[in-house]
């Protein structure tokens, strides 16, 4: 019998030499990634051989998946800031900072845990920039009026295991002192994000992230307490192709759109959160213009308007409204669909129709509380919740069953 043991496969010795034993202490098999530069970093991409699943390394194996090519033992150039002395970014010989891993590789750097001071650009190269210990152990601060990374030239950019923090963004070519995307600045090129927070930038327009004519890729992502004084608390994207899952707005704040700024162009997010950002002309979430919205499974809590949609299409399922003034304000809407959603006490106003399955109810949070911090809600549905099962009927959950309204199962 094989056992699939917390993510590895446990194999019975029996299984392993023939023999039938009691040992408890049987061998268990792990995976191992294909070194075939040689340079210590097993082949990451997934491809045929490229991986082994053995009790021992095989020759030429090792049991991490950091590099994006394995037949290139120049990449990928690491980094790290703890370093002793700069290197020549080896895996055990870094460089000191990300900019000089950028500059020494093909495309491909690899960050060790830290905190590093500098602003980065991409310098017109595709790049895989990943953090390996994770994004609460490895952070970009930015130190200087400028984004913390600006993407600019056709590059495509993915980030991935880190937090970007204190921002300020690019001068744009505007007459008067006008900055964009505190953390992230991009323009006509696409950038993933994955695993990801940003915390703390500022700027006039996408206080974390401004885009144009950009693609965007997010996945795992966190925008936290970031500021902009006039639009996109978090993030402003002009004619942009948006996408993105398990996202999260806690705390964000502009003048226009507390939280998100979308001109033209296509936002698609699903297991979306916005709490407690603010707007100060009264729009706290999201703001649409000329755009297609789809919002699936999300919860909208702690906000004066949270969908204020105007010349927009918009598809809306599976959402929670709670302690929110108005759901959904729309001015000439094309398209438009909301059903498998909880509006709690909240208004829809400019549209038609009552929609599918669509409740005013108590969502029964587990943990939540109005004009408090964010970050200690736990939006999870407590047992018993109206929103439980409630979901669009031809979307199965986790459990095997309908799915649930919210963000949270």
């Amino acid at each position: 019998m094989l056992i699939l043991l917390a993510g590895c496969l446990y194999i019975p010795e029996s299984k392993v030499d023939g023999r039938v034993s009691g040992d408890s202490a049987a061998p268990v098999v792990a995976r191992w990634y294909r070194d075939g530069d040689g340079d210590g970093s097993g082949d990451g991409s997934g491809a045929d051989g490229s991986f082994v699943d053995a009790v021992e390394a095989p020759a030429g194996y090792v049991a991490n998946a950091w590099d994006c090519d394995d037949g290139n033992s120049g990449d990928p150039v690491w980094v790290d800031a703890n370093a002793a002395s700069p290197g020549n970014g080896g895996i055990t010989d870094p460089v000191w900072t990300i900019a000089n891993g950028i500059n020494g590789s093909v495309g491909c750097v690899r960050v060790r845990a830290g905190t590093y001071r500098e602003n980065v650009t991409t310098g017109g190269k595709n790049l895989d920039i990943l953090g390996v210990d994770g994004a609460a152990a490895t952070t970009i601060q930015g130190i200087a009026q400028a984004s913390v990374l600006t993407i600019e030239g056709t590059e495509t950019v993915t980030l991935a295991g880190v937090t970007l923090m204190d921002g300020l963004g690019d001068l744009s070519s505007s007459t008067l002192p006008y900055y964009l995307g505190g953390a992230v600045d991009i323009y006509n090129s696409t950038l993933t994000l994955n695993d990801v927070v940003l915390s703390g930038n500022a700027a006039s327009t996408g206080g974390a992230i401004f885009g144009k004519d950009a693609s965007l890729h997010m996945h795992n992502v966190r925008f936290v307490q970031n500021a902009a004084s006039e639009d996109g608390g978090a993030l402003a994207l002009d004619t942009c192709t948006t996408d993105g899952s398990d996202v999260t707005f806690l705390d964000d704040s502009a003048a226009d759109a507390g939280a998100v700024w979308v001109q033209a162009g296509s936002l698609a997010l699903s297991g979306v959160v916005m709490d407690a950002d603010r707007g100060t002309d009264g729009v706290d979430g999201l703001y649409a213009n000329g755009a297609a919205v789809t919002l699936t499974s999300g919860t909208f809590v702690d906000l004066n308007a949270a969908l204020t949609l105007a010349v927009s299409d918009a598809k809306l399922d599976d959402l929670i409204f709670a302690s929110t003034t108005a759901a959904v304000q729309a001015t000439d809407l094309g398209a438009f669909s909301m059903q498998y959603s909880d509006t709690t006490t909240a208004t829809v106003s400019g549209v038609s129709g009552d929609g599918t399955g669509n409740i005013m109810a108590d969502p029964a949070f587990t943990r939540f509380s109005v004009g408090g911090d964010g970050s200690e809600d736990d939006l999870s549905l407590a047992a018993g919740s109206p929103c439980i099962d409630a979901g669009d009927p031809a979307v199965v959950g986790a459990d095997g069953a309908t799915s649930d309204m919210g963000a949270y199962p």
